[in-house]
């Protein structure tokens, strides 16, 4: 729909509560499941121009949704700001290896999203950093 029509059709309201409605079903069945960690990653492959095409550099192509939905993350700490922050795209590989406890890629230049450190004991917190 936003590759034809852009991001500000009448047509992505609705997509756009079609697919949450999906991803909440997800995040529901896995958190029903008691041998996994219920954790949901959502984001985009590239952002897009006000007309509906991509491939320049305006902030709304550059900027990706990176959404990560845990039971782990407590509610109280979310931050109420009309601007979330910005991360790095060299900064999701080393969170992903983070998140699902394997080895951070040797050539990464990337940082662990710090957000992501709170689901971790202040003991824990300094071993993860150093």
């Amino acid at each position: 729909i936003g590759h034809l029509e852009g991001p500000y059709s009448s047509l992505v309201p609705k997509k756009l509560e079609e697919m949450g409605e999906i991803i909440q079903k997800i995040h529901q069945r896995l958190s029903s499941k008691s041998d996994l960690p219920p954790a949901v990653l959502v984001l985009g492959d590239h952002g897009m121009a006000d007309g509906g095409g991509h491939g320049g550099a305006s902030e709304p192509e550059i900027l990706v949704p990176f959404i990560l939905l845990s039971t782990a993350f407590n509610s109280s700490d979310q931050k109420e700001e009309s601007r979330l922050p910005e991360y790095l795209q060299i900064d999701i590989a080393p969170s992903l290896a983070f998140l699902s406890g394997v080895n951070i890629p040797r050539s990464s230049y990337g940082l662990v999203i710090p957000e992501l450190l709170s689901i971790l004991s202040t003991r824990d917190r300094i071993q993860a950093l150093l």
